[in-house]
């Protein structure tokens, strides 16, 4: 019987914490399928007259064969309702039998009526000096009355281990007094007198069951089943204070049955015994406390030391980002003096080219005049590059002076046409706007936008295929305005998208034949982000490249 009380103080632990262990799955069939063949053998016993299948031993009380088909019903309604739920409703009907059959059992012994429910499966054919064969005790039903209610409840009901711990302090109570052979007594002693040995195991192994399937949250056992040092301790501790009640009596039991001492040495005995289970009590607790200390003091040593290089992490993070803004500075500044300084020259010397071409005097051969011109177009993209880098580190250092107003992004793209409507007529490239789709107004500053418009359609010209032809659209999305620029050249691989805005990176036309400097589209996105917008790029090799700019769409009225 031992076991059975350690079984019962496992129970108070052995409870769901959000997710069911496998190890606790199958305890739960282990404990289901024990109480099964104790309820079965009971009834093979009570039907071919077998005492020892329905009791340990002859002169101990016996399993009723109610009793037995009420643990087989509740058997069958837990394992339906748990793990079968298409099979919920036959589960639910076994559990309303046994709960039934119990009631009404637990009625004819508190009203002391009979509804002849005792003698329905088995006639008393064994010799064992019960009241009647098939009627539970008192207790028995109460527990199993307690067991049934507990599995049609839900099992995140909070009021559900409440008769499970009810039917657990039955089915301790019955082990505590046929461990110590206690002679009940009384009318309510009456209720504990004939219940058997397979009787309480199968109480105590249903609850388990029970408890076990059991969701924790806001009900009584919240706080057993935390994971907080207090709960700790006081699982470790329940076991001890269930068993060493239990084990002084059984001492004293013992000592008094064997003649060794009468019975105020038994309870000397007994005294003495419980001095040094409590004391034993008390050397576990102080040891779990000592444990429970070194685990939070080597939890406060982690966390100071993860503490210690988070800072760490966060200060080098810290000067880091100094040190980048630092760099931007002074490349923001380096390059904002290196193009003052390169404009004056450069104006002089586009300048002065211009007034060779221009001046009637000077008789210019056809060679001269080529030298000319190709001087006027090396300084004008000298001009152009280095009106990117002055653009570009402003951008860079976030100084890009804005004015925004509400604008017509279709007649923004209208515009972007007409001014790259001599390169696209040059290199014979079709530029194509089509109607706009919706209210396409948005809140931009109106300069900056074109200058983004015309470099994506400069782009699209200057990368496109010989006659091949560029498309824009400007329509409505939802709550954006969509700027779509679409060209018919080589595409881009979707693996070299991300360096589009890499600066000075032109994806290997460095070398080519098309002028630029690589700074158009970097400086492009930063403008869009700094009117609250984006660009977005789509290209498929051979197909042709789409760049899109989205910006906030204005209130339509």
């Amino acid at each position: 019987m031992t076991g059975s009380v350690l079984m019962l103080a496992g129970t108070l632990f052995v409870v769901d914490r959000d997710e069911e262990s496998s190890s606790q799955h199958v305890l739960m069939l282990v404990l289901l399928a024990a109480s099964a063949l104790l309820a079965l053998a009971s009834i093979i016993g009570w039907t071919i007259g077998v005492v020892e299948l329905t009791a340990l031993l002859p002169w101990l009380p016996t399993m009723k064969v109610n009793t037995s088909v009420c643990f087989l019903a509740l058997v069958v309604g837990i394992a339906m309702t748990s793990w079968l739920p298409s099979a919920g409703r036959v589960g639910r009907l076994a559990l309303a039998l046994a709960l039934v059959i119990a009631g009404l059992s637990l009625a004819q012994s508190a009203f002391g009526v009979d509804f002849g429910i005792d003698q329905w499966l088995a006639r008393d054919t064994v010799t064992t000096g019960a009241h009647a064969p098939g009627r539970p005790a008192a207790a028995t039903a109460a527990a199993i009355v307690a067991l049934a209610v507990a599995a049609l409840m839900p099992a995140n009901s909070r009021w559900r281990p409440l008769p499970v711990l009810i039917a657990c302090l039955i089915g301790y109570t019955v082990t505590i007094g046929l461990v110590l052979e206690v002679p009940w007594g009384g009318s309510l002693g009456q209720a504990f007198a004939t219940v058997s040995i397979p009787t309480a195991a199968c109480i105590v192994m249903l609850s388990c069951v029970l408890l076990s399937g059991t969701s924790v949250r806001g009900t009584v056992l919240a706080r057993l089943a935390a994971g907080t040092a207090g709960a700790r301790l006081l699982r470790a501790a329940i076991p001890l204070a269930m068993l060493a009640p239990a084990a002084v009596m059984w001492l004293q039991h013992m000592v008094s049955r064997l003649g060794w001492w009468g019975a105020r040495g038994g309870l000397a005995i007994a005294t003495t015994a419980s001095a040094v289970l409590f004391i034993a009590i008390a050397a576990i607790g102080a040891r779990w406390i000592d444990r429970l200390q070194d685990e939070l003091r080597a939890a406060n040593e982690q966390l100071e030391a993860r503490v210690a290089q988070r800072t760490q992490e966060l200060l080098t993070a810290q000067a880091a980002h100094v040190a980048v803004t630092a760099a931007h500075q002074v490349r923001a500044e380096f390059l904002s003096r290196v193009s003052h300084e390169l404009r004056t020259p450069l104006n002089a010397i586009l300048g002065f080219t211009q007034l060779l071409q221009l001046d009637p005097d000077r008789r210019l051969d056809p060679a001269q005049r080529g030298y000319l011109g190709h001087l006027a177009t090396a300084g004008q993209q000298l001009s152009m590059l280095v009106g990117d880098l002055l653009d570009f580190g402003r951008a860079d250092a976030g100084r890009v002076a804005m004015t925004t107003r509400a604008e017509d992004a279709f007649a923004l793209a209208q515009q972007a046409v007409r001014l790259i409507g001599p390169e696209s007529h040059a290199a014979g490239i079709a530029v194509e706007l089509d109607p706009a789709d919706g209210n396409t107004g948005v809140e931009v500053d109106g300069a900056r936008m074109l200058q983004v418009l015309a470099n994506l359609l400069s782009n699209a010209v200057k990368y496109n295929r010989a006659g091949g032809s560029v498309r824009v659209r400007v329509q409505r999305d939802g709550g954006d305005v969509v700027i779509a620029v679409a060209d018919t050249g080589d595409g881009i691989e979707a693996s070299r998208l991300d360096q589009l805005f890499v600066p000075f990176n032109r994806l290997g036309r460095e070398v080519g034949p098309v002028p630029g400097t690589g700074l158009g589209l970097v400086l492009a996105r930063r403008l869009v982000e700094q009117m609250h917008g984006r660009i977005e790029v789509s290209s498929a090799p051979g197909v042709g490249s789409v760049f899109s700019v989205r910006l906030p769409a204005l209130p339509q009225h």
